[in-house]
């Protein structure tokens, strides 16, 4: 499944196919600019201010109402506890396995450096790891949330963009300085 030029396409290992939404409709402009997989094989797309899902059967449509936030600028699965994490500029917003959706943002947890979250994920500790662009913060398995501004640590005055973590536990982190002074 790809998002090529804000169109919806999948490989089916041989050929690319146009795949449409078939719940709304189009108009104007109709740009689909977001897109991952969970682990029951649903696709979670953001197209056109709203969140749809596709269980390869039916669409369904998750609007501001439910979700909490009428846009997102990425969406990943967290394979260890089969969450879908949306990054918008109104926080981190998870839905979990139950169906319910919770949002993380500076109203719910003052140690968030900023509502504009750019990147989030788990690590196997149940750690989440949040970027924002105005700095990064990790929440503990316990809900306590330690904000890296307040540290003399690489990841002061920087937002994680990305994460990984090898089979022993050690997390990589890519990150962007935020108020670079060169």
């Amino acid at each position: 499944w790809l998002t090529p030029d804000n169109i919806l396409v999948k490989f089916d290992g041989n050929n690319f196919h146009k795949i449409e939404q078939n719940i709304t409709e189009k108009g104007k402009y109709f740009g689909y600019n977001a897109i991952a997989t969970d682990n029951d094989n649903v696709k979670w797309i953001y197209a056109k201010e709203n969140i749809y899902s596709y269980d390869d059967v039916t669409w369904t449509i998750h609007n501001e109402q439910e979700t909490g936030i009428k846009s997102t600028y990425d969406i990943t699965n967290n394979p260890a506890t089969g969450e879908v994490f949306f990054y918008s500029d109104k926080g981190l917003t998870i839905y979990n396995k139950q169906g319910k959706w919770k949002n993380i943002n500076k109203q719910t947890l003052k140690e968030l450096p900023s509502d504009r979250v750019y990147f989030a994920q788990k690590d196997s500790k149940n750690r989440i790891w949040v970027g924002t662009f105005e700095g990064t913060v990790m929440i503990d398995e316990k809900g306590k949330a330690t904000s890296f501004e307040k540290t003399k640590t690489i990841l002061k005055g920087k937002c994680i963009t990305s994460m990984d973590e090898d089979e022993s536990g050690n997390l990589y982190f890519t990150l962007f300085e935020f108020d670079r002074k060169e």
